[in-house]
């Protein structure tokens, strides 16, 4: 049996914007964090993202909805086997972060000490980051 797993986070949503754009500033915001290694290639209308370390594709996502809740699907990357979804939806005034049914392509045990908690941390670096926008929305 395979294991997925799931990550959910509640953050403060500043005022005005939408789960679009709130992606949108995640996926900005993201390569800031490591002085440049790790990329983030987008569209406009962010139908497609990859998350590169270097050159190195480590996540591939495709968006599937346009509606309020905005779902990426995981459709490659060298951290995934191609399962699971990244999402952002705005619920009762806040913003809530979903991984959820992702398959990771280490085995479980490396993947729960080492990109678990990384992506943790990084979800809650956002939600920080998140608090800084209140100031200008």
């Amino acid at each position: 049996m395979k294991m997925k797993a799931i990550s959910i986070q509640t953050m403060y949503l500043p005022k005005q914007f939408t789960a679009k754009e709130l992606a949108y500033v995640y996926f900005v915001w993201l390569p800031t964090l490591f002085g440049g290694l790790i990329r983030v290639s987008k569209d406009d209308s962010l139908k497609k993202v990859t998350i590169s370390f270097l050159s190195l594709p480590l996540l591939k996502l495709v968006r599937e909805t346009d509606a309020d809740e905005v779902i990426f699907k995981v459709v490659g990357g060298v951290l995934s086997q191609k399962e699971g979804t990244f999402s952002f939806q705005i619920v009762d005034g806040e913003l809530i972060t979903a991984l959820s049914d992702f398959l990771p392509r280490l085995p479980w045990p490396i993947y729960r000490v080492t990109q678990y908690p990384f992506h943790d941390l990084v979800m809650f670096l956002f939600s920080q980051h998140l608090l800084t926008l209140r100031l200008i929305a």
